[in-house]
């Protein structure tokens, strides 16, 4: 049995490995990165005149934002974090709870790999 191979297409084949083999590469080390998940919110269920108690911000914020064709540099300069939380999805809404006892800010910090991060509180 013989196989022919024209040189061009074992290029085009070679190529194509290794860009699947970058993409994989690529995927696995974002999939192993530590991550940190914020909400900031206000215990009373609004925030100033806004139906929000706040928001959630975590490594995905951004790319969300951008997909939903947002540009977040120029929402942060212009303070407005409503809009951009409310379209990536990440605005904290629970309504007026009756109790303003403060303002949370909870954050969940992860290793690569998923595990919990364990920083030493000094």
């Amino acid at each position: 049995s013989f196989v022919i191979v024209s040189p061009d297409f074992l290029a085009a084949a070679a190529t194509d490995l290794a860009s699947i083999g970058s993409t994989v590469h690529t995927a696995t080390a974002e999939a192993a990165a530590p991550t940190i998940e914020v909400l900031a919110a206000g215990t009373d269920g609004t925030d100033g005149p806004t139906d929000a108690a706040g928001g959630f911000a975590d490594g995905g914020t951004i790319s969300r934002a951008l997909a939903a064709g947002l540009d977040p540099a120029g929402m942060l300069r212009a303070n407005d974090s409503h809009r951009l939380l409310r379209a990536s999805g990440d605005l904290f809404v629970t309504g007026p709870t009756g109790t303003n006892v403060m303002d949370l800010v909870l954050g969940v910090a992860q290793s690569a790999g998923g595990s919990p991060a364990r920083h030493p509180v000094p």
